[in-house]
């Protein structure tokens, strides 16, 4: 496993573990697919700005949906290992 691979599955631990459940290998392939097709620096670096920046935006969005399902707060969820 790349660095890339290592450093974006950590990454996906922002999101909700039902979310990360449903998307993420589909997810890490297109993002890996990005990856392979990126020549030179500075289109990694694109594409790895537009992921975390489509990760954090897809996060609150994730969230609320997960808590609003739940009655668990955010903080309970991250507590007992659930998010």
């Amino acid at each position: 496993m790349s660095w890339h691979d290592r450093v974006f599955k950590t990454l996906m631990r922002v999101l909700p573990a039902e979310f990360r459940g449903d998307y993420e290998r589909e997810m890490a392939a297109t993002f890996r697919a990005e990856r392979r097709h990126a020549d030179g620096a500075a289109r990694l670096t694109r594409v790895w700005l537009a992921t975390i920046a489509d990760v954090f935006r897809t996060a609150p969005r994730s969230t609320s949906t997960f808590f609003g399902a739940t009655s668990r707060t955010p903080f309970a969820c991250w507590r007992d290992g659930l998010c």
